[in-house]
């Protein structure tokens, strides 16, 4: 089966709080911890806020509002007021450039009139 890959950016350009951009409406970001590429949903599970514009400490991501801590690779919650895991993406990495398979976000509804 082929996999609809999307160019995000390359693993030179992920800062280090994340790299975020959408897919079919959602926010994703990318994270890069010990040469791997990371994808997690960029909104926090508590609250929506974007967790790219938050601060990160190793493998750890943290809200910027409220303080939810999340693990990078597994995208577990380490911290309240968050209860829940960001949901988590795989990603393909080729010669620094990073592709988003875009089958992994289903596509939203289609409005009835």
């Amino acid at each position: 089966m082929q996999k609809d890959l999307l160019f995000v950016t390359t693993t030179v350009d992920i800062p280090v709080t994340g790299y975020s951009f959408e897919v079919k409406g959602r926010k994703i970001a990318l994270y890069v911890l010990k040469d791997k590429v990371y994808a997690l949903e960029d909104r926090c599970t508590h609250m929506r806020i974007q967790m790219t514009k938050g601060f990160r400490n190793g493998d750890v991501i943290g809200c910027p509002v409220h303080g939810a801590l999340f693990d990078i690779i597994t995208g577990k919650v380490l911290q309240p007021p968050a209860c829940r895991d960001l949901p988590t993406f795989e990603v393909v990495v080729k010669n620094g450039d990073v592709y988003f398979d875009t089958d992994q976000i289903p596509d939203p509804p289609e409005m009835q009139f």
